[in-house]
């Protein structure tokens, strides 16, 4: 054996035994976590729930099986009696894994590069402006890179109206900031920037400032002060470049102090059937509450509830991702103008622990589409 592959075989061997020592001691840390999780409160309290002691082997044998905490169990159910679908769910590391061999035999060099596509906002953004009609995409006035403003639209285009400043990496809600520009100041929650004095802030951030997006009166109706977005799951067929959907929820803030939709933020997820009409139950992460069946704020039932313009939410996302059929699957976030739907975000790493969250169990739907 020579000795570049003797040491790439010695590699190798670190490598696996490094991998199994971390699978190991995440297991036993996660161990310590399993009691605080069987004793969280259910989403279904109308319904028989499990004794304490099976939830807890039930989490235990969910660790050992998959190598992974689950987090959701009373977010899907599984702690109450005669669920049916315990096994229907895909936990989440079995997905990455799926989502990552996917990657790999897509013939493609590089491809983080594409990728890059849809994780910098200000890529996204160039790269969809060449292929889409402006009325697709959101109002871009500029960036602040490294400290430092450059503008694309003059700010006093849009004296009195508000903006959004978002990182450009960021996959999260946390770093997206509302301010109204008004007599050539920034004001956000009452207090007055120059320009210069907010750009300031962004010295070791690259961020997007765009025009707040208006939204749908129906949207809107929901709750006026954030945007309430589509997250639209798409996958595409490698072989004949086929887009399937596999499945969409509305996400809609729920507080008057939040801009944004994310659960994240406190925001509530309902899940859309083929037509765009919302099912009965909206979820929160469990650290905001658990379900409901009307809007906390407008009072609005969701069941029956229509999304407006819903095939031509389909036809954005198809379209969009037929210019990168590099990837395999893509979590599309979309809002809802007066005019049409207008695509805010794409995500290579979606999560799906909250697709099915709002949509229930998804495991037997992905594999049959990731295998296409």
């Amino acid at each position: 054996m020579s000795v570049v592959k003797e040491r790439y075989c010695q590699n190798k061997r670190i490598n696996a035994i490094n991998f199994k020592y971390n699978e190991v001691k995440f297991v036993m840390k996660s161990l310590s976590k399993i009691n605080a999780l069987a004793n969280e409160k259910s989403y279904y309290p109308e319904k028989e729930r499990k004794s304490l002691k099976v939830r807890k082997k039930e989490l235990r044998k969910w660790l050992f099986q998959h190598k992974d905490l689950n987090m959701y169990y009373n977010c899907y159910g599984q702690d109450v009696v005669n669920c049916d679908c315990y096994d229907d769910y895909m936990p989440f590391y079995e997905f990455v894994k799926l989502r990552r061999e996917q990657l790999r035999l897509t013939d493609v060099k590089n491809k983080s590069s594409y990728e890059v596509l849809l994780q910098d906002k200000a890529v996204f953004h160039n790269f969809f402006s060449s292929i889409l009609d402006p009325k697709y995409l959101t109002t871009v006035i500029g960036n602040i890179n490294a400290g430092k403003l450059i503008l694309t639209r003059n700010l006093e285009e849009f004296e009195g109206k508000y903006l959004i400043v978002k990182p450009v990496a960021d996959d999260s809600s946390s770093g997206v900031r509302k301010l109204l520009y008004k007599d050539g100041l920034l004001i956000e929650n009452g207090v007055e920037y120059t320009v210069n004095e907010f750009v300031s802030h962004y010295s070791n951030v690259t961020a997007l400032i765009e025009l707040c997006q208006e939204q749908h009166k129906d949207l809107a109706a929901l709750n006026t002060t954030s945007l309430n977005t589509i997250r639209f799951i798409t996958i595409m067929n490698q072989d004949d470049f086929d887009i399937q959907i596999l499945a969409s929820s509305l996400r809609i803030g729920s507080s008057i102090s939040s801009c944004t939709d994310n659960a994240g933020s406190g925001g509530l997820s309902v899940s859309l059937n083929e037509s765009g009409v919302l099912s009965e139950i909206g979820k929160y992460y469990k650290q905001f509450g658990t379900i409901t069946t009307v809007h906390p704020i407008s009072g609005i039932v969701f069941a029956g509830y229509v999304v407006p313009m819903y095939d031509e939410v389909i036809a954005l996302a198809k379209k969009a991702h037929s210019a990168i059929p590099q990837i395999k699957s893509i979590g599309w976030d979309i809002a809802i103008s007066p005019n049409g739907p207008v695509l805010i975000e794409g995500n290579p790493d979606w999560a799906i622990q909250h697709i099915q969250m709002s949509c229930g169990p998804l495991k037997s739907k992905i594999y049959k589409l990731f295998q296409q």
